[in-house]
């Protein structure tokens, strides 16, 4: 944590695209018919996490994960509503989860630096995988 800190705290102004694979605040599911789950990140590290996007919400741009074969995208917000972080979870590329496997794809505004047009890509394997 303390590198990541380190890079997001230079002051060149560069904007940030976090990628990860089990991203903070993900929640291991026992069974997929209940909610309830084991958090992924342990404390320290997953309250260090959201408190450092807070810190830098205006130098991440979005963060990119994976892992839940699911496609997602979230926005965190503090108490009074200001949005400090914007994550995009990536649909699955393998039908382990019951879902055809896909990939995603998107462009970065080159003036604003923002996500934009993003676009999901499923393979229908549901002839051959007898889905």
């Amino acid at each position: 944590m303390d590198w990541l800190d380190s890079k997001l705290d230079d002051d060149t102004g560069n904007k940030f695209i976090l990628f990860s694979h089990i991203y903070a605040g993900g929640v291991m599911q026992h069974n997929v018919d209940t909610p309830e789950g084991e958090s992924y990140w342990k404390e320290p590290w997953n309250q260090r996490y959201f408190d450092m996007m807070k810190k830098y919400r205006d130098r991440v741009i979005i963060e990119l994960a994976g892992h839940d074969h699911w496609e997602d995208l979230r926005v965190d917000a503090d108490d009074d509503g200001t949005e400090f972080r914007n994550l995009f979870i990536a649909n699955g590329v393998t039908p382990l989860m019951k879902q055809m496997p896909g990939f995603n794809t998107m462009k970065i505004d080159g003036k604003t630096l923002k996500p934009k047009e993003l676009k999901q890509t499923i393979l229908d394997i549901s002839p051959t995988w007898g889905m």
